[in-house]
Formats: C-alpha cells, sequence, structure tokens
C-alpha cells in the first residue's frame, strides 16, 4: 500500500506534533485533547477522521512519549459505551469520557495479564435490583484516578454470557492493589468484593456484550501498535541523531558501515510497522475485514519495535540507559507495550487460527 499521507492525513499529524512538542501534562494534555476532538474520536463518536485518525494520533502519542491513559480510559472505555448502549441510557458517561471531565478505566484482563475470554475471572450475579460483581481485573492503568469504572463481567446465569458494567470507582468492596511496573502507568489490580451494582449500572444487553467487546479490543490492539510504532521510530531517530554527533578514531560514529548497516536494517523495522497499522486502519476504514491485519500488526510491532529498541542501545553505549535519557523512557514504553500486545506465541496461535490453520 502507499505510506504517503493524504493533505488532511498530514495536517492532522503536524497539527499533534505541534501540540504534543509543548509537553502538556496528563491533566492538562486530556483536557485539550477534548477541546481538539481528539478525545471523541478515540471514543469512537461520529467522526469523519476514523481509525486512521486514530493510528496517527496514538503514533504521535508514542513518539512524543506522552504518559496519558488514553487508550484504557477511552479508546477501550468509550468505545464500549458507544457499542452498546443504543437507546443512549448512559449518553452522560460518554460525554464525561469525550470532555474529559471524568476519568474512566477498562476492567477487563485477568491477573495474568490476558485478554482471552476463557480467562476472564470476574463474574456477576443476578439479584434482586440489580447484580452483584466479585472477582479480580488485573493490570489496569490509573485505576486509583479513575471516577468510574467499566467492569467486564461473566454472567453466572446466562449461558456464561458476558456483561458490561459502569460501576462508580468508591463503592463499597472495590480494593486496589497497585502494581510496580515497566513503565509508571499507575496500574492496579482491581478487586470487587461482592460490589452491589443498580440494574441501571448495565451496559447493553445482559450476556449479550462479547461481540461488542471483541470490536473495541481489536481496536485498542491498533491503537497500541500505533503507539509502539510512534516509539520506535523516535527510539531510531534518537540514535541516527546521536551517531551523527558521537565522534570515535577522529569522525562521527555513524561513518562506520557496521552502524550504518544497523540504522538501515532498523528502518526497514519501523517502515513494517507503519506498513503494518497502517494496512489495518485502512481496512477497518474501508469496511474489509481486519482481523487477520489487527493481530499482524500486533505481531510485527511486538517482535521489530524491541529490536529498534536494542540497536539504540547498542549506538548509544551505557549513557542510553540513563532514567532520564529519552531513549530509555522509550524503551520503557516499547517493553510495556510488546507485554500488553501479548506473547509472540499468542499473536502467532490468533493469525493461525484466523486463517483457519
Amino acid at each position: 500500500m502507499d505510506l504517503d499521507l493524504s493533505a488532511e492525513q498530514h495536517a492532522i499529524r503536524d497539527e499533534l506534533r505541534a501540540f504534543l512538542a509543548e509537553e502538556p501534562g496528563v491533566a492538562d494534555g486530556v483536557r485539550r485533547f477534548a477541546e481538539r476532538g481528539w478525545l471523541a474520536l478515540a471514543a469512537g463518536v461520529d467522526s469523519p477522521r476514523g481509525i486512521f485518525a486514530l493510528a496517527l494520533l496514538f503514533e504521535e502519542i508514542g513518539r512524543a512519549a506522552w504518559p496519558g491513559p488514553l487508550i484504557n480510559g477511552v479508546v477501550e472505555s468509550g468505545r464500549v459505551v458507544a457499542g452498546l448502549d443504543r437507546e443512549k441510557c448512559h449518553a452522560d458517561a460518554l460525554l464525561g469520557i469525550t470532555s474529559g471531565q471524568r476519568n474512566f478505566a477498562f476492567c477487563f484482563r485477568d491477573p495474568s495479564g490476558s485478554t482471552e475470554l476463557e480467562s476472564l475471572a470476574l463474574r456477576a450475579e443476578d439479584v434482586k435490583d440489580g447484580f452483584v460483581v466479585h472477582g479480580k481485573a488485573g493490570f489496569v492503568p490509573h485505576a486509583q484516578d479513575a471516577d468510574e469504572l467499566m467492569v467486564v463481567a461473566r454472567s453466572e446465569s446466562r449461558n456464561d454470557g458476558v456483561s458490561v458494567f459502569r460501576i462508580h470507582a468508591r463503592s463499597p468492596g472495590i480494593a486496589f492493589e497497585s502494581l510496580e511496573t515497566i513503565f509508571d502507568d499507575e496500574s492496579c489490580d482491581v478487586v470487587f468484593d461482592d460490589v452491589r451494582v443498580p440494574g441501571s449500572g448495565l451496559i447493553g444487553p445482559r450476556g449479550g456484550a462479547w461481540p461488542a467487546i471483541e470490536d473495541v479490543l481489536g481496536i485498542a490492539t491498533l491503537a497500541r501498535c500505533a503507539e509502539t510504532l510512534g516509539d520506535a521510530e523516535a527510539a531510531l531517530t534518537i540514535a541516527v541523531d546521536y551517531a551523527a554527533r558521537r565522534e570515535q578514531f577522529g569522525q562521527p560514529i555513524g561513518a562506520f558501515q557496521a552502524l550504518q548497516h544497523q540504522a538501515a536494517d532498523r528502518k526497514v523495522d519501523v517502515d513494517a510497522c507503519r506498513l503494518a497499522v497502517y494496512e489495518a486502519a485502512s481496512r477497518i476504514d474501508a469496511g474489509l475485514p481486519a482481523e487477520e491485519a489487527v493481530a499482524s500488526a500486533a505481531l510485527i510491532c511486538g517482535e521489530a519495535a524491541p529490536r529498534v529498541a536494542a540497536t539504540a542501545h547498542q549506538i548509544h553505549g551505557a549513557i542510553g540507559y540513563y532514567a532520564d535519557s529519552p531513549l530509555e523512557q522509550h524503551t520503557r514504553r516499547i517493553q510495556h507495550a510488546v507485554l500488553r500486545l501479548g506473547s509472540a506465541a499468542s499473536r502467532l496461535d490468533r493469525i493461525a487460527g484466523l486463517a483457519g490453520l
């Protein structure tokens, strides 16, 4: 496919790049993202810019190493509401997400980090006037800062169907267990100890939410791939710039053929990530089947981006590992994203299954 951007796409990218170059903090950044309509784009509210624009958004977020919680708090939480709430009973939730006035956290992964339906560790029981939710959700970023939780739970009395519940984050029975991760996203395990949820807290059909959740997880995966692409390109740019400045034996180290070949190989890796991300985004926007393309993007980004980071560190030597080094920040973000995308074996199994193998 043609990797050149249209005039509109160039304008979107340039606007994002200029904004993120100001290094906005998380709170200010979320507010200003909302003012520009980018939170509405991420949350799946009607927009002519579509999924390709979403990919550009997260590519620039990765390039700038901006730490905001948009994938979990906006893409996953917002798109679940947008996809399931046909009656607009939770329009206020979507408004809170797209305006940046309320913080949401999407609780779905099990404590091992798995996103497979079979691993879902949350359960919901029907009781008078509502439901009771119990179990544990793992690796929920910025959960302790959330106002509300979007909780995916398996129904215990509806043939193992899956439902989504909107629960106030400070409801009785909810506890947060802080986790230390390679990338400081303030992740928590969220424990639900017989948490009562009123009937109005159900989003969408009881026991019938899984198809919509699958769609949301696919788009969130693509957003994470795009963010990883941005981090990888930034890491390579930092390394090439350093090689042009750092002198050894009377000349820049970038003049040595061995380093040139390493950088060229990693440029191929970055282009492979971009091709995979843009292809998947284009297929979704065109209404074509995209599950295999998204899975391929996850596989390619999960394999190529760590190679880019490793080579960038080889070019830098020990200086690249200083905690305040931009390269170190991008490397941590890449490693964190790879863990979120799942193991290489699981990604290959996903592609093989979609191919009917």
